[in-house]
């Protein structure tokens, strides 16, 4: 029950007391024994997920039910009046408008209200309004524990994946000196950012030890690479060289290496930036003699190619 004083004077119209005293003449408190921080205040009923340590939102509602029976229980074993207790006003504050950080659930006797009540109106959340929103959001749990195992599944999936790419980049899996190997097969690569396909024929044209070699090849234990969502090998290097590069590959792949005649980029910072990323890529035999230098057969005030 609430305090001897505030009882007392539960009709004062005194301002001392409108605001403090007893929101009706019969004004009792129920509470919960669970001092888990999910049960200081309605605003938090279900909150903490079961996995988490709390109960959920359905086990909640459970709760609230059961507090609502058994404050509607006494109530009429009071003799409070109506059926079943249903003439007493059952009420939360909710987290804001609370000045208790505890949980109690209001019983007020509706028969009798005295001016605190209506001092303090706004603060009174009715039980059946907590009651309501908690059956709102059971579908929403139970949404939230599906796309939970979704995306466990798919966390799975992506692990799964980049562990066989590990496995591939071992040569656990494909040996390219093996004569089921297809040589013709194609490597789908994630270049930030960019997607590029390139068939391993023309990574094997890299140098043995690059790191283009080692993508396709057994012996890729000087590198490391990691996976995108899509399980393609992801590498961190500037796509338009890289892809300037792998140009420069598909084209000697067709000809003698010496026979190709312009460089694998226009003349200034672009080349620069090829040449740069070979030597990263340990591929700089490629382009052997090549430098930054305006090369012969390009002409400087154009960059048109000239025979």
């Amino acid at each position: 029950s609430n305090r001897p004083e505030n009882d007392e004077h539960w009709d004062s119209d005194d301002p001392e007391w409108v605001g403090k005293a007893s929101m009706s003449r019969r004004h009792r408190f129920l509470t919960v024994k669970d001092l888990h921080w999910q049960w200081f205040n309605a605003l938090v009923f279900g909150i903490v997920d079961e996995e988490d340590g709390g109960i959920g939102i359905a086990r909640a509602l459970e709760k609230v039910l059961e507090m609502k029976s058994a404050a509607q229980h006494y109530a009429e074993k009071a003799g409070w009046g109506g059926v079943n207790g249903e003439n007493a006003g059952l009420f939360f504050h909710v987290f804001g408008h609370n000045s208790v950080n505890s949980l109690h659930l209001h019983i007020l006797d509706m028969d009798h209200l005295g001016p605190t009540y209506h001092k303090l109106l706004y603060k009174n959340c009715p039980i059946d309004a907590i009651i309501k929103v908690l059956h709102e959001q059971i579908p929403v749990e139970h949404s939230r524990a599906v796309l939970q195992k979704v995306n466990s599944t798919v966390q799975s999936a992506l692990e799964a994946a980049s562990a066989a790419m590990r496995l591939q980049n071992s040569g656990t899996i494909f040996d390219v000196n093996s004569a089921q190997a297809d040589s013709d097969e194609v490597l789908f690569l994630n270049v930030s950012g960019k997607p590029i396909c390139v068939e391993r024929t023309t990574l094997l044209m890299a140098p043995e030890g690059s790191v283009l070699h080692s993508l396709v090849s057994t012996d890729s234990s000087k590198h490391s690479y990691g996976v995108d969502p899509h399980g393609r090998i992801y590498l961190e290097y500037p796509a338009e060289p890289f892809s300037r590069i792998l140009d420069h590959l598909r084209i000697i792949r067709t000809q003698d290496r010496c026979a190709r005649g312009i460089p694998p980029a226009p003349y200034g910072y672009e080349l620069q930036q090829v040449l740069e990323l070979a030597k990263v890529l340990d591929c700089s035999s490629l382009f052997a003699g090549m430098n930054n230098s305006l090369p012969a057969r390009w002409c400087c005030g154009t960059r048109r190619y000239r025979p």
